[in-house]
């Protein structure tokens, strides 16, 4: 990984924003997931125009351009085919970085003068730089197109200060500013926002996956492009699967369903999860598992309150935000939820219901659905509430998907 990748690595990190390497050979990488996803190849990333760079590699004489658009030039502006300036101009001028408009760091050059090659970079406050000098290095840089570059500016007695040098990304050292390499790196991040889309891991039993598809419907039903990956035999392949779904640009939110088992043996595979919803699980699966300790520090675990397994992980789980779903209104559980007045969703002997800390929103009615239906229904309702979708828009979901072959007149209509 060169310089520069390091430092933009290091400052998505730091932002807790995912990393996906793409190819490590040409450091090549994709910073955040789904539609907030960007990718960076050293300091080319997607903010570099194609035209601007291009500038510096065709005909047309970088120098000349901005000198017929009234910028004050050097005679000596530097070229790509033009060696080092002057030696008497060497020490006259120094290096400006310039980031989305901003002058960002400073450095000054130090040659070998008989060997005409740079030995050392030095940093210069920023706060020492003319106002004036900075204005003209951000104006130059608006005006060829370039989001980040390399300007230099030429300090004389005789003259008003002058630019000598402008580098694209691509032609830029950036371990010449290792000292502002950290404050570098966040500016770029910033140019950049990348982001991550919310994960959902969806645990179940073997054969248990309606969940999944409750949930995408009612996601994709409310206008928000959600995309599934749901368990299979094959782990190479899912591996692949999510890797496709977290560069899918139109995606918002990522679906994974995965079994206790298969999370035991191969892990998350992706960087941690918003909510993750078990609906049974393992002796083996404790809250100091890899599964639980891959949750969104604000991230939301639904569970199973009528399984005695998940019930028992709710001391292990303190600090987490929990939410709690079951066959039964009266289990100890949801009633303790109710009297804290935090949300819960549970059947009655009617409908299928979620409290929202105040009030008993019916969903659905109950129309004689399997228990395994029924939990499924319930933890799509319990995540798309956790999601931030308002009663009715998942109660309009539901209705795209759950039990098809019933009569649609009588389905969903509410019972009181």
């Amino acid at each position: 990984m060169d310089f520069a990748s390091k430092v933009i690595v290091k400052a998505a990190t730091q932002e807790d924003i995912p990393i996906l390497e793409l190819d490590q050979e040409s450091s090549l990488f994709q910073l955040g997931y789904g539609k907030y996803a960007k990718l960076i190849q050293g300091l080319i990333t997607e903010k570099n125009s194609y035209l601007a760079e291009n500038l510096f590699n065709s005909s047309v004489e970088v120098g000349n351009l901005l000198d017929q658009h009234g910028f004050p030039v050097h005679q000596e502006f530097k070229t790509a085919s033009k060696g080092l300036i002057e030696e008497e101009i060497r020490d006259s001028y120094y290096n400006l970085l310039v980031i989305d408009s901003k002058v960002v760091a400073g450095i000054k050059k130090e040659y070998k003068l008989d060997e005409g090659r740079v030995t050392n970079s030095k940093k210069i406050a920023l706060i020492k730089v003319p106002l004036e000098d900075r204005d003209l290095a951000v104006k130059a840089t608006d005006f060829l197109g370039l989001q980040l570059a390399e300007v230099g500016i030429l300090i004389t007695e005789e003259m008003e200060p002058v630019i000598i040098e402008v580098n694209p990304a691509s032609k830029i050292n950036l371990s010449d500013y290792a000292q502002d390499s950290e404050r570098i790196g966040k500016e770029i991040i910033d140019l950049l926002a990348p982001d991550r889309i919310p994960i959902f891991s969806i645990l179940s039993q073997p054969r248990q996956d309606l969940t999944i598809d409750f949930l995408a419907t009612i996601l994709q039903e409310s206008g928000i492009e959600a995309s599934k990956l749901s368990q299979g035999k094959n782990t190479n392949f899912f591996k692949l699967g999510v890797k496709r779904i977290l560069s899918d640009r139109e995606v918002e939110v990522a679906l994974f369903s995965r079994t206790p088992t298969e999370i035991e043996q191969n892990g998350l595979i992706y960087q941690a999860s918003d909510l993750v919803l078990l609906n049974g699980i393992t002796e083996k699966l404790t809250a100091d598992s890899l599964l639980l300790t891959e949750i969104q520090e604000k991230g939301t675990v639904i569970l199973n309150a009528d399984d005695s397994q998940l019930v028992r992980l709710i001391e292990q789980l303190e600090g987490k935000k929990l939410l709690f779903c079951s066959l039964k209104r009266d289990n100890l559980i949801i009633q303790r939820r109710i009297a804290q007045g935090k949300p819960a969703v549970y059947l009655t002997n009617r409908n299928l219901v979620l409290f929202d800390g105040e009030d008993e929103l019916p969903i659905i009615a109950n129309q004689g659905f399997t228990d395994n239906k029924i939990m499924s229904a319930l933890f799509a309702i319990a995540a798309a509430y956790s999601y931030g979708l308002p009663s009715f828009m998942i109660r309009a979901g539901l209705k795209k998907r759950i039990n098809k072959s019933m009569d649609p007149a009588s389905l969903f209509q509410i019972n009181y």
